[in-house]
């Protein structure tokens, strides 16, 4: 562990991510061996992992909002030990096929102008293919950890554990960009409000990453990394997508360069690049 966070150090990382398959002594000796080198860890450690454990090592945060039973216990140790939650609401959503139910969010130009026609295309198919009676019973059991997912976010919200707003995009439906403004949608649904909601996606991202002092909010001195779209977000959290400016580190972006072009996209596929089930 520590020949690896040495050289991740070295290499300019910001952190280090523990994956499902570690027991709680790994993460444990993962946790210390970041610390030596200033390198916080985050963890997901799949269904079945100790992340009472990995709390107690202190782990800055664990990746995903807990799917299944969350006791008072665990929610007090996160506040207690100041662990954090990656929220990636979406990507649930995803595994539920729920936003695959309507597929007019295609027609968003957040989508339909950045993506290649063939790949939207390939996502329909998917999205309106006959399950069989094995997918039927997973897809339902998905659909009833999104639930508890989001109900423990309101949870973890409500005690004082930082959330922070994630999609684990892509997967179908969990677009790269536009799946950032359906998991605000998502936290909104689960109970935050929309200030709340913005404030996880924002504020929140920076003070996870130590760099409150450098980015996420509207300050002086602090980068000019800013949305501005029509309506109040504060109000309506669908807003978000209604975008008239982007700007980065102070200059607003040409946003037609990133319309999908067949001139400029040589059409690359990989095997698999709709369908996660």
């Amino acid at each position: 562990m520590w020949r690896h966070a040495s050289q991740l150090s070295a290499a300019g990382v910001d952190a280090l991510k523990g994956y499902a398959g570690l027991d709680a002594e790994m993460v444990d000796s993962l946790v210390h061996a970041g610390a030596e080198f200033g390198l916080p860890v985050i963890v997901d450690l799949g269904s079945r992992g100790d992340y009472a454990a990995a709390v107690e090592a202190g782990v800055l945060a664990r990746a995903h909002a807990p799917s299944g039973p969350l006791s008072d216990d665990e929610i007090a140790a996160m506040v207690e030990h100041g662990t954090a939650t990656i929220t990636t609401l979406a990507v649930l959503e995803s595994f539920a096929r729920r936003r695959l139910n309507d597929l007019e969010f295609l027609d968003h130009p957040l989508i339909a102008a950045t993506t290649p026609p063939w790949f939207l295309e390939a996502l329909r198919e998917h999205a309106t293919r006959t399950l069989s009676d094995a997918e039927t019973q997973f897809v339902a059991s998905i659909e009833e950890r999104l639930m508890t997912a989001m109900t423990n976010v309101k949870r973890l919200s409500d005690a004082g554990v930082m959330l922070v707003a994630g999609t684990d995009a892509p997967y179908p439906g969990v677009f790269q960009g536009e799946g950032i403004h359906r998991e605000l949608e998502l936290l909104v649904e689960a109970g935050l409000t929309p200030l709340q909601a913005i404030t996880v996606a924002t504020h929140n991202a920076a003070r996870l990453m130590d760099a409150s002092d450098e980015w996420g909010a509207i300050s002086p001195g602090l980068a000019a990394d800013l949305l501005v779209v029509r309506g109040n977000p504060a109000e309506n959290i669908g807003a978000t997508r209604d975008i008239l400016a982007v700007v980065q580190r102070g200059v607003v972006l040409d946003r037609s360069q990133l319309v999908f072009s067949a001139l400029d996209d040589l059409g690359f596929r990989t095997v698999g690049s709709v369908a996660a089930n």
